[in-house]
């Protein structure tokens, strides 16, 4: 699918970063890299240390990291804040992964289609992936859930006529794999009627 796709170009990304680090200046510092890309860091009106990372030299950023800088002990890392990628280089942001004070992740935003809105979102709590939400048709309205335990699938819902009402369940097994149960909503009202075993 194209969200895991979008990972595998992110992960590209940060590899080719080159571990930088926060910078401490609101002066911007431009370098290049053995990677032929092209490296600006700051510090944004915000207070927060921002790298910017132009992979193809085209003058416009495709991944803009932030870092939080308050409480941050000096000579340490700050930990980051936001993850910005431009995965097909059109200058429209296609991911974005927030993460809490400690750097560690809670929400991450894919634009899988390329059109501007987010059709993945996936939600953590303690850095762990909890629960999916997805546009599976691209409309705009999101129409798949999927719902997670210590990183294993339990549950899948679904909008299947798109009225904003769950009309579909699927439970799967302890590993995550195989569905166990599967659940109807026969009358509309976003309630379950039919299982099935």
């Amino acid at each position: 699918m194209r969200p895991t796709f979008a990972f595998s170009l992110v992960l590209a990304g940060t590899v080719a970063c080159g571990g930088t680090k926060a910078p401490t200046s609101t002066e911007p510092v431009v370098s290049e890299t053995p990677y032929l890309q092209t490296v600006k860091e700051y510090v944004n009106d915000a207070g927060q240390s921002v790298v910017e990372v132009d992979l193809n030299k085209d003058g416009s950023a495709d991944i803009l990291t932030y870092y939080h800088t308050a409480n941050v002990l000096e000579g340490s890392t700050p930990p980051m804040a936001r993850k910005e990628v431009d995965l097909n280089r059109d200058g429209r942001v296609d991911v974005v992964s927030h993460y809490d004070n400690t750097g560690v992740v809670t929400k991450e935003e894919m634009d899988g289609d390329f059109d501007g809105r987010w059709d993945w979102v996936d939600h953590y709590v303690g850095g762990k992936r909890v629960k999916s939400e997805v546009d599976s048709n691209y409309d705009g309205r999101i129409d798949l859930y999927r719902y997670y335990e210590n990183e294993i699938k339990v549950r899948r819902e679904r909008d299947t006529d798109t009225n904003g009402l769950i009309d579909q369940w699927e439970f799967f097994d302890p590993d995550g794999k195989e569905i166990i149960m599967t659940g109807y909503d026969t009358d509309g009202d976003g309630k379950m009627d039919v299982r099935e075993e």
